[in-house]
């Protein structure tokens, strides 16, 4: 049963080119991977089809890959968390540890409740929260991780992720794909303003119209590079699917 829902998750996530590999994991303990705690704060292996994706010509190509991987980072861990635990997974990790992915709407039997908020263990390559932070503070500044972080809905106020004993906690949820979405490779990039300081950008998605076929240009959505002390870091940041 885990590999036929592993099996669809993986048609489902290349067909929308999210940042999510095609390998498989496990329940390792974090302090036996050092090499993995390591690459964290190094430079991400990226799957080879995000090296093919629409990037802003207008960007520098240091600017350019930052991008490439900010689109990995946030498709991985803040447009829904299901993906959280296949992010960027090992070749050699085994799947059978990984938890299911489930259904829109459906959550697991939480590890830990706090304040009413339930929330699970993560089991993935990024499990350990020095990694899990440092993956996402190589492409987001600190303020904008804390604002990317933090849920507010029915009146409650809560963190996404959290540290629990040096490890990451996470509430569970699934966001659908943007119905009719035409791929990346239809995305266009429209250049807002650019300085020294800050490049600001609108990203502007297609959908395919069901009857007549024809691609529709959605609202553009705006992001922000920003240059700061560690180089140039994202301070807003979106993706069309």
């Amino acid at each position: 049963m885990k590999k036929v829902l592993w099996l669809s998750f993986s048609i489902s996530m290349l067909a929308i080119l999210i940042a999510l590999t095609l390998a498989f994991g496990g329940c390792i303990n974090v302090r036996d991977l050092p090499e993995i705690r390591e690459e964290a704060k190094g430079d991400l292996n990226l799957p080879f089809y995000v090296h093919s994706m629409g990037v802003p010509d207008f960007l520098t190509e240091e600017q350019q890959n930052l991008y490439r991987r900010a689109f990995v980072v946030y498709s991985g861990f803040w447009h829904g968390t299901d993906g959280t635990d296949y992010f960027l997974l090992r070749k050699d990790q085994d799947e059978s540890d990984l938890r299911e992915v489930l259904p829109a709407g459906e959550t697991y039997e939480p590890d830990v409740v706090i304040n009413e908020v339930e929330y699970i263990e993560s089991y993935g390559r990024y499990r350990a929260w020095e990694d899990f932070e440092n993956v996402n503070l190589s492409v987001f500044t600190p303020g904008y991780l804390k604002e990317l972080n933090k849920v507010k809905t029915g009146g409650k106020e809560y963190e996404q992720f959290i540290k629990l004993g040096g490890s990451v906690y996470y509430v569970y949820f699934k966001i659908e794909k943007r119905a009719g979405y035409a791929g990346v490779d239809k995305d266009i990039f429209e250049l807002i303003s650019a300085d020294d300081d800050e490049i600001k950008f609108n990203l502007i998605v297609h959908c395919i119209e069901k009857e007549s076929e024809e691609l529709i240009a959605q609202p553009p959505m705006e992001i922000i590079l920003t240059n700061t002390e560690d180089g140039w870091r994202f301070t807003k940041f979106n993706v069309g699917w």
